[in-house]
């Protein structure tokens, strides 16, 4: 997971934040939502992917995927 780069502004606010991306299974959608929602109302940009290749998928090539998406 990337954070946030730069200083802190008022209320907490980052001046300047990389977007963050975060990844997980499908069974931790609402644990990413909700944490997702915390950054959020801390003014970064967030993203979601849903990461939960299927077993007979090769992982290597799953992982390729999973840092194509931007943060």
């Amino acid at each position: 997971m990337t954070t946030g780069t730069g200083t802190s502004g008022g209320a907490g606010r980052p001046q300047t934040a990389e977007p963050i991306t975060i990844s997980f299974a499908g069974f931790n959608r609402a644990w990413a939502a909700w944490i997702g929602h915390r950054l959020n109302l801390r003014g970064y940009q967030v993203s979601f992917q849903r990461w939960d290749p299927p077993v007979t998928e090769n992982l290597e090539t799953s992982f390729a995927d999973l840092v194509l998406a931007p943060g």
